[in-house]
């Protein structure tokens, strides 16, 4: 079984802003990428062996302005298609509390090399 929380943040490392688990802790220093599995599950199997794994990560990103949110998601997006992820979905959310621009991103990802 691969942890895909693991490669997140491993390839979300290479963003200028910081990457977190899950949500981040304050929205103090913008912008700011959260990251969490939403499921994994084997895909394929034979001779009762795991052969492909399948997962999907659910990437947030946080800034002060919408152009932020925008450059930065497609920061993200460049990133994670280079490593094999396919985004599904994106979409802008209603902007927090403090005017925090928001948006979700949802990435899937079919792994041979378990």
């Amino acid at each position: 079984m691969i942890d895909f929380n693991i490669e997140a943040q491993r390839l979300l490392s290479e963003l200028p802003c910081r990457a977190v688990f899950r949500h981040p802790k304050s929205f103090s220093r913008l912008p700011a990428v959260s990251f969490y599995t939403l499921s994994e599950a084997p895909a394929m199997r034979a001779d009762n062996k795991e052969l492909v794994q399948e997962g999907y990560l659910q990437i947030d990103v946080w800034a002060d302005k919408p152009s932020e949110v925008g450059s930065t998601a497609a920061r993200v997006n460049e990133i994670m298609e280079k490593n094999g992820w396919l985004r599904q979905f994106s979409m802008d959310a209603k902007p927090e509390t403090g005017g925090v621009y928001h948006r979700s991103m949802r990435f899937a990802k079919a792994v041979t090399e378990i």
